[in-house]
């Protein structure tokens, strides 16, 4: 029988190979190995720099494309430049970044980079990652939110907001961000972000966003108001609610909320207390079709 030598094989065919070994916890070398694999031959190296690069976490992956000497540590530890980053080594720097599906970001990593590496990132000629797929970000801080802007790109499908151990706080910055995110990131389909604090505070810019947003498959977040949730009603794509509720139900001028027309596998509702759960539950402004699939989703799950 005739067999194929390895470098004929089709460049989907070796990403599926070199993906599995790179996935392989049991070896602790499965990243080198894949990073030799690229320095084998041309064949190779494509879809072997595609698997390296597809999921990064932390800083230290990108500043490893920057030319010897160029990253430095300052006297506390911290990753910074010594000079700024000429146009030709963010062309070298994009050749990588592209690749890159999936970025991790938290607060141990913004703790590791200085004010310079902030300010380089903030000042690429293009967007650094134009086929990012997924966010995630833990952090709370305001301070770095320019650059966090400068991180989201209309291609995120997937995006996580949040501090390290709780919901992220109430801030001007946070607002303003999160009521831009259906006009910057239109095809979101998974969105978690907790937001707390005052209802009133953080309900409108939450659904600023959520009503941006038509393919929508799966939703954490904070309180929504009757807007928001007729919006979600109207989507079929969602399979998963989790949000909180507020007085809002008890508010005779707002209009009724249609029938979900998804087939939602989850709703997970948080309230003050079972008493105002309940009183959500049978106000008018849900549905009695709502009240019956609520009690036909398993597991259903409800925290006060």
């Amino acid at each position: 029988m005739h067999h194929a030598h390895v470098c004929l094989l089709p460049a989907e065919i070796l990403c599926d190979i070199f993906t599995a070994i790179h996935k392989n916890g049991s070896k602790p070398n499965s990243r080198a190995t894949v990073a030799a694999l690229a320095r084998t031959c041309r064949t190779f190296q494509e879809p072997a720099l595609d698997v390296l690069w597809r999921d990064i976490e932390g800083f230290k992956p990108l500043l490893s494309c920057l030319p010897e000497g160029v990253v430095i540590r300052t006297t506390e530890g911290k990753l910074t430049l010594k000079r700024f980053i000429f146009a030709g080594e963010w062309k070298i720097f994009g050749q990588y970044t592209l690749r890159i599906h999936s970025l991790t970001i938290d607060v141990r990593d913004l703790n590791t980079i200085s004010d310079q590496v902030v300010q380089a990132f903030m000042s690429t000629p293009s967007s650094l990652f134009p086929n990012l797929r997924r966010l995630h970000w833990s952090d709370d801080r305001d301070c770095f939110f320019p650059l966090l802007r400068t991180f989201i790109v209309p291609t995120i499908r997937s995006m996580t907001l949040r501090s390290t151990f709780k919901p992220w706080s109430t801030s001007f910055a946070k607002s303003a961000l999160l009521a831009s995110l259906g006009a910057r990131c239109p095809s979101i389909q998974r969105f978690n972000c907790a937001y707390s604090g005052h209802p009133e505070d953080t309900s409108a810019a939450i659904c600023e966003a959520v009503c941006g947003w038509r393919d929508l498959v799966h939703l954490t977040t904070g309180v929504l108001n009757t807007q928001a949730l007729a919006h979600l009603a109207s989507l079929p794509s969602l399979k998963s609610l989790h949000f909180r509720s507020y007085d809002f139900v008890d508010d005779p001028r707002l209009k009724p909320i249609p029938t979900f027309i998804s087939e939602l596998e989850e709703m997970f509702i948080g309230a003050t207390s079972l008493s105002h759960l309940t009183r959500c539950l049978k106000n008018p402004l849900w549905s009695p079709h709502f009240g019956y699939l609520l009690g036909c989703i398993r597991p259903i799950k409800v925290f006060t």
